[in-house]
């Protein structure tokens, strides 16, 4: 599957030693906006609780075409 998201700044800022691979349950209308270009990862993270990560900080704001009601 393609990315349609990346924190391509954190290369640069931080020295990774590892990386992971994950996807996310996202609703209807957040589907549309990453879709479209719309996410914003920088300055999140992710945290991991009980086994399941989690993805802290990042930006997926709802997708409004033409701001229609």
């Amino acid at each position: 599957m393609a990315t349609l998201a990346e924190n391509r700044r954190a290369r640069a800022d931080f020295r990774l030693v590892e990386t992971f691979e994950a996807g996310l349950v996202l609703r209807g209308f957040e589907t549309k906006a990453v879709k479209r270009g719309k996410a914003a990862l920088a300055g999140s993270r992710v945290i991991i609780r009980g086994g399941e990560a989690f993805l802290v900080g990042a930006d997926i704001p709802p997708y409004q075409p033409g701001n229609t009601p």
